[in-house]
């Protein structure tokens, strides 16, 4: 009681799914390093300003088959909310 007047406070019992910052980051992080094998390997503009060698244009070009994947399922990993 508070000078006459019965305060009462309401708990919320409900399970909040919030996103958190740190989840989005990873996730967009792991999106950019997908990107970033697709843009290597398939622009061309890397090789041709001389950032990369052809060869290794041609690398991350098969490379990509596996990362992009990878990348996805990583993503999808982080997104999956865990019960406990």
């Amino acid at each position: 009681m508070n000078n006459g007047k019965i305060m009462r406070t309401i708990v919320s019992m409900v399970k909040k799914h919030d996103f958190p910052p740190l989840k989005i980051l990873s996730q967009a992080a792991v999106a950019v390093l997908g990107l970033g094998f697709i843009d290597a390997g398939y622009s061309g503009d890397w090789s041709r300003i001389g950032v990369i060698s052809t060869e290794n244009e041609d690398f991350l070009k098969v490379a990509a088959f596996v990362v992009v994947p990878l990348c996805i399922f990583i993503i999808l990993s982080i997104s999956k909310v865990v019960d406990d």
